[in-house]
């Protein structure tokens, strides 16, 4: 774990242990007591009176206009580990240890990372056919895809800096002093990029999805974020801007920063495509992809041997998406496939998602999603934090 990564999740857990410590003041939770002083014993009674005060504020403050999109069933794969946790369940527990023990560990990892794996999208081709190279090649799909992404005008933007906020299910390792543990967290980033190449990101652990495995609103207070700053000069905000639409010319821009990895010119033309899809889910993250350079990236990824078409499905965030295969990456330790969703109806790239077909050290024994990240929000705003109600960012 670099310093930086122990900084942001040293900052998270703080963030997490004071509206904790804030919460449970207001029923009255929040001192240690050791219950040598009759006036600071309390009954079982007492403690899930104060759970379910908790939570009927909690509902109370929800935003009962806020749903996630309707949705089709996916297809759920005999994933034995369930990560959905109940938030009464979960709000009982909490106060459960606090009482009982009266602090936090402070080297913990969070509380709200996955156990488990949500169902996969109800692709037309399992994964692991996919993995052979038994979809439809995309060579036409791509170049219809790259024809909608040109005809599209992009949205007239409301300041320079480039704002993008995306849901996410990342593998993380956290390393103690006891070894180390890996698990797939739900994660929200909201990021801001300004003209002069400063960065601030917010980041919130723990994100919940349905059963179903679709994106549900996320309550990303500021107080529960945690936060990164870069200064100026760190990234190149107009790199997009300057990308080359011939797709020749952006092939050679795209692998550039990946040389380390393979992607190098007159490598094999696989791991070309592997390259490409990594370069253009990492832009995505992070700046506001104008609708030419997607069209110049789907008549590019048209060209490379091995994307074939996984078919239409209902993502996450409950919108149509085409779904398109990538073959394996060159530093691949597990089988894994790949899959970029990009919406029909305008051309532009809804999110990824990467199934896991077996790992050892994940202790996936079938086909399991390992990773996924979903563009809900990419414009350019006026300024660092500027989005209706304020932003972590902010200050």
């Amino acid at each position: 774990m670099t310093d930086h990564q122990h900084d942001r999740d040293d900052t998270a857990a703080r963030a997490e242990v004071a509206a904790l410590r804030a919460l449970l003041a207001g029923e009255g939770l929040a001192d240690a007591a050791d219950g040598s002083d009759a006036a600071d014993r309390r009954t079982e009674p007492e403690d899930a009176a104060a759970v379910a005060r908790i939570l009927e504020r909690a509902a109370a403050e929800a935003d009962p206009g806020v749903r996630p999109a309707p949705v089709v069933p996916l297809r759920r794969h005999g994933v034995a580990r369930r990560w959905f946790v109940g938030v009464g369940a979960a709000a009982a527990a909490v106060v459960a240890v606090v009482v009982g023990l009266g602090v936090l560990p402070g080297d913990e990892p969070p509380a709200a990372v996955a156990t488990g794996s949500p169902p996969m999208l109800a692709y037309p081709l399992a994964p692991d056919h996919l993995a052979a190279g038994e979809g439809e090649p995309a060579r036409a799909t791509l170049l219809e895809l790259a024809r909608t992404a040109a005809a599209q005008t992009d949205p007239e933007p409301a300041g320079d800096v480039q704002h993008v906020l995306s849901q996410n299910w990342w593998t993380s390792t956290t390393v103690t002093a006891d070894g180390s543990t890996t698990t797939i967290d739900p994660t929200v980033l909201e990021t801001w990029l300004s003209p002069d190449g400063s960065y601030a990101a917010a980041e919130w652990r723990g994100a919940p999805l349905g059963e179903d495995g679709r994106l549900e609103p996320v309550d990303t207070a500021p107080g529960s974020a945690a936060v990164d700053r870069l200064p100026a000069g760190t990234f190149d905000a107009g790199l997009v801007d300057a990308l080359p639409t011939d797709p020749a010319a952006l092939r050679d821009r795209l692998l550039e920063p990946y040389a380390g990895l393979g992607c190098v010119p007159g490598t094999d033309p696989s791991v070309e495509a592997w390259c490409v899809y990594t370069a253009i889910t990492d832009l995505a993250l992070r700046y506001v992809l104008p609708s030419d350079v997607e069209a110049a990236v789907w008549t590019l990824l048209a060209e490379e041997p091995g994307v074939t078409v996984a078919g239409t499905v209902v993502d996450r965030a409950g919108q149509e998406a085409v779904a398109l295969s990538v073959p394996a990456g060159p530093a691949d330790l597990d089988p894994v496939v790949r899959v970029l969703l990009v919406d029909r109806d305008t051309g532009r790239l809804s999110g990824r998602e990467e199934v896991t077909l077996s790992s050892e050290v994940l202790g996936f024994t079938e086909p399991t999603v390992s990773l996924f990240e979903y563009v809900i929000a990419s414009d350019r705003v006026a300024q660092v934090g500027g989005v209706a109600g304020g932003s972590a960012a902010d200050g």
